[in-house]
Order: C-alpha cells, then sequence, then structure tokens
C-alpha cells in the first residue's frame, strides 16, 4: 500500500498543474490508504468543482462538512458550487456561514453579494459587493479562475449596466473596476 501522505502530494500537484481529472484519481487514493478524510473531501470537492461536476462537488463539500462544521473554505466552496448551480439561496446560506466563522472572508462575502444579486436583492448585494471590493483587487484572479465564476459576474454586470439604481447601487466607477478586474482574469 502506497503512503496515503504521499498520494494526496501527487494529488495536489496534479491539481495545481490542471490536471484535475489525475487529481481526483490521487485524492481518493490517498484516502482508501488512510490519508484524513475532512482535508480529501475538500480537495475532491474543489477539484470537482474545476471540471464542473457540481454535484459532485456538493458531495464531497457535504462531507467535508460533516467532520468539520466549522470548516470556512469547505464552506465557501460548496456555496461557490450552489451559485454555480443557481440555487442562490444555498449559496447564500453558506457564504454566510463561511463569514460567520471567518468575518474577514472576502471571498465569500464577495460570493454572497454576487448570489443576492442574481436572487433580486440589489441592496444586500451591493452593501456585500462594495464591503469586500475594499479588499478583494488581489484575490480577483482566483474568483475566476473557478470554471463558471466569470460567467456569474459577466451576468451581474450585465445587470448592472441595465438597471443599474433599480438592481445594485455601485456608481460607475466601482462598475469599471469590476469590468477590469474581469478582463486582467
Amino acid at each position: 500500500m502506497k503512503d496515503p501522505y504521499e498520494l494526496f502530494d501527487v494529488g495536489q500537484r496534479l491539481f495545481l498543474k490542471g490536471k484535475y481529472r489525475q487529481s481526483i484519481e490521487k485524492f481518493a487514493q490517498a484516502m482508501e490508504a488512510g490519508h484524513e478524510p475532512g482535508i480529501v473531501h475538500l480537495s475532491l470537492g474543489v477539484a470537482y468543482l474545476k471540471i464542473n461536476d457540481w454535484n459532485r462537488a456538493v458531495g464531497d463539500l457535504d462531507k467535508a462538512i460533516e467532520i468539520d462544521a466549522g470548516n470556512a473554505s469547505a464552506l465557501y466552496y460548496r456555496g461557490t458550487a450552489f451559485m454555480l448551480k443557481e440555487d442562490y439561496a444555498r449559496a447564500v446560506s453558506d457564504f454566510s456561514r463561511a463569514v460567520g466563522i471567518q468575518p474577514e472572508h472576502r471571498a465569500a462575502i464577495f460570493a454572497r453579494g454576487v448570489s443576492y444579486v442574481n436572487m433580486g436583492e440589489g441592496e444586500k448585494g451591493s452593501r456585500d459587493i462594495k464591503r469586500a471590493m475594499v479588499h478583494v483587487a488581489a484575490a480577483m484572479q482566483g474568483f475566476s479562475d473557478v470554471n463558471g465564476w466569470r460567467a456569474q459576474l459577466d451576468k451581474v454586470i450585465a445587470a448592472m449596466e441595465e438597471k443599474r439604481k433599480e438592481i445594485v447601487d455601485l456608481t460607475e466607477k466601482e462598475i469599471d473596476t469590476l469590468k477590469e478586474w474581469l478582463k486582467a482574469a
């Protein structure tokens, strides 16, 4: 039997190289070999997000959360999967739980804002997006790296441009900043 930590490390390296399906295989082997299941389920969930298999992502992230209900990262990524499935209410719930655990979790705050906007709750969405924008510029690349995020952000920006004041209360400068982030991504 192979060393579970070595298998997990190989899975991480494959993931970082963009070989998500191969990383999934190594993560599964690491778990079978006895690696700590919480971190493996989290890693599997994120890898499934990268290949747009949102149902499997939710399944593994559910298991990571069952093991550690205080895992803000697992809640954030499961919220992301729900958002990409357009289940915005569950996404908001997970993002809110992540922020409750880590109050400065800017990615979760921003994602919650995007989900609120997609639910038609522009005031709440604006509040979160503005709150996150102050600190999130450096992290924008990470947002758009997850498959599907870009489409969600594009949708929000289009809504803001079409009916800016009715949907989201962001200034033209704030909207332009979001557009610039997307161009750079």
